[in-house]
């Protein structure tokens, strides 16, 4: 007689669940994973548009401060003139263009203003407010004038 001895091992359907506990655990960190890959996206994005906002608000100020400035509504268009160059800003939906720079912003109002009041024409200050991106985030922009300004005008 002949004794036939059992290797210990799996069968098939334990084999089978375990391979189905895997599977779908595996899904679960696909899923995950792509999930966090969006938020990331997001995040960068937003930074993204942050920084090209505070980029705009730098020069704006700069150009603001030490040029003349005219703005046409109609054309959605700044001109800062000074002695020594000319900044135009052409204003789009999803993008400001000055001169040949292009800075990413999205901005969905645009209030140019002299002396406090709305204006089309010569301007101290202009008002921005950003798209949804950004939360629809105002910025106003202004120049500072010293008392002799006021002096002189009066």
């Amino acid at each position: 007689m002949k004794l036939h001895k059992k290797i210990p091992s799996f069968t098939l359907s334990e084999m089978l669940v375990v391979i189905l506990i895997s599977s779908i655990v595996i899904s679960l960190a696909i899923s995950v994973l792509n999930l966090v890959q969006k938020e990331i996206h997001t995040l960068q994005s937003v930074y993204q548009q942050k920084t090209a906002l505070n980029t705009l608000k730098q020069v704006l100020w700069k150009d603001l401060s030490f040029h003349h400035n005219y703005y046409d509504i109609a054309k959605k268009e700044l001109i800062s003139i000074s002695n020594t160059d000319t900044v135009f800003y052409q204003f789009d939906k999803s993008k400001v263009i000055r001169n040949r720079d292009t800075i990413f912003v999205s901005i969905d109002s645009i209030t140019p203003f002299l002396e406090n009041n709305l204006t089309n024409g010569y301007i101290d200050a202009i008002e921005l407010i950003t798209s949804k991106v950004l939360n629809y985030r105002k910025v106003f922009i202004y120049k500072n004038k010293s008392a002799d300004f006021y002096l002189t005008t009066n």
